[in-house]
């Protein structure tokens, strides 16, 4: 919430972790392209849409690989985070390019 309009800032959407995959992510890429257009950016992290003042960012990050470093029990399925998929809502800030790289 807002600390001075005590108004909604962001509102975000997240994938269950069992379901959050790579086929997954296209299908949620692919909806927000039918709907917004192009992304104003991709960046390694993220990829954005800007609309009237509005940011939208769709992240996916796999982590299969690492999560199953150190994973004892071959054979007892995936071990620790298996992946991660959301997409944020928020206003942009004025001035502020949502997607200049994090400095």
């Amino acid at each position: 919430m807002g600390k001075t309009t005590h108004g909604l800032m962001r509102v975000m959407f997240e994938r269950q972790r069992h379901g959050a995959n790579p086929m997954v992510f296209r299908a949620v890429r692919d909806a927000l392209v039918a709907e917004y257009g192009p992304a104003a950016c991709t960046r390694p992290d993220a990829t954005i849409w800007q609309q009237g003042g509005i940011g939208i960012r769709a992240v996916f990050r796999d982590t299969t690989l690492e999560a199953a470093e150190g994973c004892t029990g071959a054979g007892n399925g995936p071990c620790g985070t298996t992946g991660q998929l959301y997409v944020q809502v928020a206003p942009v800030e004025p001035g502020v390019n949502p997607c200049a790289g994090r400095g």
